[in-house]
């Protein structure tokens, strides 16, 4: 199969990033990858042939504004061969600017376009952002409706695109996930949590995702409790929540400033795991499962609720402790445990080296096994 894909990550140009490494595992499965990602005159990247099969073509335009015609002559010229277009299925990354560069490009050549949805521009912290986000709303209701195929991110992702009444009928794919979760587990840590928080000498993390005002609460009792017995135990909560500011105001009126700690947007999360001492995840949401991965496969114990997703990576008093939903008993006893334990911390992270190689090399081929069947199912919508 030859694919071209249109893309907006400058990252898809850097040796050993994580996008270049994705696009060389696509390769692997296909006859051509072209590439064309969108970059300004001015960073003067040039053309790079990554692999026997793959290449990667910046735009290299004077403004955004050339960024789509420019990918759409970049196409013309390098996926046309012989007056035959040398492509099966075009992607765009996006359904803003890349997907609508990508819809022209399917709609001149006659080939099925595939959308991938990897941000919510349904909730009103995207459209709200800026009038540039404003415009890009309502750009991607009508791109969307023009592709032969769409790949999402999440099930509620799916059930927005349907609710907005976008005329996909059964177009619309779950994006296969895959971490990698070995060189995560073998990854060099850039700092340690405790040298940033001498005074604790243990140290839990929280993200918490899409959790409720009443599981917030929830959380934040369990760690009151704690502290009280054991007054050198800290959290950190990290992430990009919007309940943030609830947080903060639950830790003023629990009395708990000088043990738990906010931090927005950390560059890197994995050190965070890495140096833990627990990763604490009393409840779960479809945007949890990729934490809980990355947790997992740094050798953090889990300290977490029992359900679909928590089962498939964590094991009761094997990789960390179980409990049930809302036996806040269970996890307080659970952290103290950890706390008192430190030679269960250490074969737990002597597990998750054994697990991290049963894991890969049984999810990449699956995962890959599923990019191609989505690629496959979307050729053949033209036939």
């Amino acid at each position: 199969m030859r694919i071209l894909i249109i893309t907006t990550d400058l990252n898809v140009l850097e040796e050993g990033s994580e996008k270049q490494k994705q696009i060389l595992k696509y390769g692997t499965m296909l006859e051509i990858l072209h590439v064309i990602v969108f970059t300004k005159k001015k960073s003067d990247y040039s053309v790079k042939k990554i692999a026997d099969n793959i290449w990667i073509y910046p735009t290299n335009s004077l403004t955004p504004i050339n960024f789509i015609g420019d990918s759409i002559d970049i196409a013309r010229i390098n996926a046309v061969w012989k007056n035959r277009v040398q492509i099966d299925v075009v992607i765009g990354e996006d359904p803003f600017e890349a997907g609508f560069a990508a819809w022209q490009i399917a709609r001149k050549s006659g080939r099925p376009l595939l959308l991938q949805v990897f941000t919510d521009f349904f909730t009103p912290k995207f459209y709200k952002k800026d009038f540039l986000n404003k415009i890009r709303f309502w750009f991607a209701k009508f791109i969307l409706s023009k592709a032969d195929c769409v790949a999402v991110f999440s099930e509620s992702m799916k059930e927005k695109i349907i609710l907005n009444k976008i005329n996909l009928k059964n177009k619309i794919e779950i994006f296969p996930s895959y971490t990698d979760m070995d060189s995560i587990n073998k990854g060099p840590s850039n700092f340690d949590i405790h040298k940033k928080y001498p005074q604790f000498n243990f140290i839990l993390i929280i993200n918490p995702h899409s959790y409720l005002k009443e599981e917030l609460e929830f959380t934040i009792k369990i760690l009151k409790e704690v502290v009280k017995k054991h007054p050198r135990v800290g959290a950190i909560f990290i992430g990009d929540n919007e309940k943030f500011n609830i947080i903060e105001k639950m830790l003023v009126e629990n009395q708990l400033l000088m043990n738990v700690f906010i931090e927005t947007n950390p560059v890197d999360v994995i050190p965070y795991y890495k140096t833990a001492n627990a990763f604490f995840i009393p409840f779960t949401h479809e945007e949890s499962e990729s934490s809980l991965i990355e947790a997992v496969a740094c050798g953090c114990p889990i300290v977490c609720c029992d359900s679909a997703i928590t089962s498939k990576y964590v094991e009761d008093n094997v990789n960390g402790f179980v409990c049930n939903k809302d036996d806040d008993d269970c996890f307080k006893k659970s952290i103290i445990n950890l706390l008192g334990n430190n030679m269960f911390r250490t074969q737990i992270r002597v597990n998750a080296t054994g697990f991290v190689e049963e894991y890969i090399s049984k999810k990449k081929e699956e995962y890959l096994q599923e990019i191609g069947n989505l690629w496959e199912k979307c050729r053949l919508m033209r036939k």
